[in-house]
């Protein structure tokens, strides 16, 4: 993963004000080399601004000049064992950019190296065993299903979904809420918002999956399924960038041990989600109750009749 972006800046590059496009889409960033020789990003904008309080990231720097009647904004590698990560970062930045300029672009920037630095330097405060099976069969799901069926820039857009989307998977024509849980307590499905059910789309579909703890070869891991991802998607660079950076993001504060935890899979069922599906209606809650507040569990036996034969990625290759 880290040669696919290294490879990019081996080549031939020329000195700054000179530069190469980094992004097909994006006419504004372009890689090149300082005076210095150093690897830099750099982008000439028309409008002028004034930021202070710039990210940090260690063996990598941000600088902010005036230039003519604009400024140029510049991100340095200090360190070329870093090269990899500056690299990732660059096109990140370029890829998630493309469709802003001036004043939006650097603040858009900004927001993404202060993502970015967090992730330098993630906290490891440790995530609760709700949250670690539940990010499991995320991936799992990414892995297993959405892979073997759509090509990788679908199934990691899919898997980040729209902004403020409620639902795990989220694509143009179905969407994937994913519940995850100990192998035990198969008999419920927990639901942590009105929102999660409560969904207009054809094809909803409420994938189970429950995991036993496991130290068996085939067993999976929030590190094994982060390697098999990025193995099934390097042909795609923005896949890869847009992976690799909400992967870090939904596990920053993950300790060396959870990444490594093993699971093994115990069961997999997938109902539809319909309208007489049961489930809490948004527009039957009281005025008086804080919607937000709501969670509820659903008794897997009276969920047969919304029972589906077919496994999740045959239900996709069918939308």
């Amino acid at each position: 993963m880290e040669n696919k972006f290294i490879e990019e800046w081996m080549d031939e590059i020329p000195e700054y004000p000179k530069g190469k496009q980094i992004h097909p889409e994006n006419e504004y960033f372009l890689k090149s080399r300082g005076v210095d020789g150093r690897h830099i990003l750099v982008a000439e904008l028309n409008e002028s601004l004034d930021l202070t309080d710039l990210p940090k990231l260690a063996g990598i720097s941000l600088d902010l000049q005036p230039n003519n009647n604009g400024c140029l904004l510049t991100l340095t590698l200090e360190d070329s064992e870093n090269l990899d990560k500056f690299a990732l970062i660059c096109f990140n930045i370029a890829q998630r950019t493309a469709t802003y300029s001036g004043r939006n672009l650097i603040l858009h920037t900004v927001k993404i190296l202060n993502s970015w630095s967090k992730l330098f330097s993630p906290s490891r405060s440790k995530i609760s065993e709700s949250e670690l099976i539940g990010l499991i069969g995320e991936l799992f799901a990414l892995e297993r299903h959405l892979l073997d069926k759509l090509t990788p820039s679908l199934a990691i857009r899919a898997w980040i979904g729209p902004e403020d989307a409620k639902q795990d998977i989220v694509a143009d024509n179905f969407a994937i809420e994913v519940k995850a849980h100990h192998a035990g307590f198969s008999n419920k499905i927990s639901i942590s918002s009105a929102e999660q059910l409560d969904f207009d789309k054809e094809n909803f579909f409420l994938y189970k999956v429950d995991f036993s703890p496991s130290d068996l070869n085939s067993a999976v891991s929030l590190t094994s399924l982060r390697d098999s991802i990025i193995s099934k998607i390097e042909t795609s660079n923005e896949a890869l960038s847009e992976f690799v950076f909400h992967f870090n993001e939904k596990t920053e504060k993950a300790d060396s041990q959870q990444l490594l935890s093993s699971y093994i899979l115990d069961t997999e069922s997938v109902y539809r989600v319909t309208e007489s599906f049961p489930k809490i209606h948004l527009a039957n809650i009281p005025s008086a109750i804080i919607s937000d507040s709501i969670k509820y569990s659903l008794d897997v036996s009276c969920l047969d009749e919304f029972l589906l034969k077919d496994t999740l990625k045959d239900l996709i290759d069918e939308c």
